[in-house]
């Protein structure tokens, strides 16, 4: 896995903002072992307004060469209400929107599928 950051470049400040209180944060990943890289993540956040998601980002890392947002899921989740069918047709969409990495243990179903599982239980975990 690699950055974009070049060779004579330095990372010196990262500023974060604070988040509102309506805002809803979950995170999922998997290893195979204890401190092991993660095969799969998922990073979502949205705020939450009258039952309705709005602003959601969701990330994924681990599957593809570099982790990245998911806008295409993202516009599946705004405006709509927090639900198991929704979480669910997010996490498949996220699935299809990946290019999964392969190696010699991991095949790109299983990457595909364990993203799927990460992004459902991140937008769970959100809501709690």
């Amino acid at each position: 896995m690699t950055t974009t950051r070049e060779d004579d470049e330095l990372l010196t400040d990262v500023q974060l903002p604070i988040l509102s209180t309506d805002t809803r944060v979950g995170f999922s990943e998997f290893n195979r072992r204890a401190g092991d890289f993660a095969l799969a993540m998922a990073v979502v956040t949205y705020r939450l307004k009258d039952d309705t998601i709005l602003e959601p980002r969701v990330a994924i890392g681990g599957a593809e060469a570099r982790p990245r947002r998911l806008i295409e899921v993202e516009a599946q989740l705004v405006g709509r209400h927090p639900s198991p069918g929704v979480f669910i047709a997010a996490a498949d969409a996220a699935a299809e929107a990946i290019d999964p990495l392969e190696d010699a243990n991991t095949t790109a179903d299983y990457r595909r599928d364990l993203v799927r599982t990460m992004t459902r239980r991140a937008l769970d975990s959100a809501q709690h």
